[in-house]
């Protein structure tokens, strides 16, 4: 992991997105995040997963796991790109740090993932998700 500073900013989105659960239940939590991929910070993903389709999602992931110290494996064809999360890094950080993971925080990237490949002309399908740090994605052509 390059960036220390990323545990700590896990444990905070854990706080956070159990904050607008909470106040505002699964369905405000959900437009939060909706929010989130509308932000600033994930055109520039967008952009290349446009521009790059099943390469650039890939890219992205790549850079996910050498940022933040995910365990991933991955397959990329000719009309999908699968992706395995063996080991996110998140709930790796929640365990060095002593936090409870919050019981919806995968929701935030199984909705960052459908709202990136919406805008990015790809279909995205969740294959399973353990709520425990580990899943299986598949991005493919619409």
């Amino acid at each position: 992991m390059k960036d220390p500073v990323v545990s700590d900013w896990d444990c905070l989105w854990n706080v956070t997105f159990n904050y607008f659960y909470e106040n505002f239940g699964e369905e405000g939590l959900i437009d939060y995040f909706k929010h989130l991929a509308n932000s600033e910070y994930y055109e520039k993903i967008v952009e290349i997963m446009k521009n790059k389709g099943f390469e650039g999602v890939k890219d992205y992931w790549s850079w996910v796991s050498e940022d933040e110290g995910m365990v991933y494996e991955d397959c990329l064809l000719k009309n999908k790109y699968t992706l395995k999360i063996i080991e996110c890094s998140a709930f790796k950080h929640f365990e060095e740090k002593g936090f409870k993971p919050f019981k919806k925080y995968c929701d935030y990237c199984l909705t960052i993932n459908s709202e990136l490949s919406k805008k990015s002309n790809l279909k995205y399908k969740n294959i399973s998700c353990t709520y425990k740090g580990s899943c299986e994605h598949i991005f493919e052509r619409i």
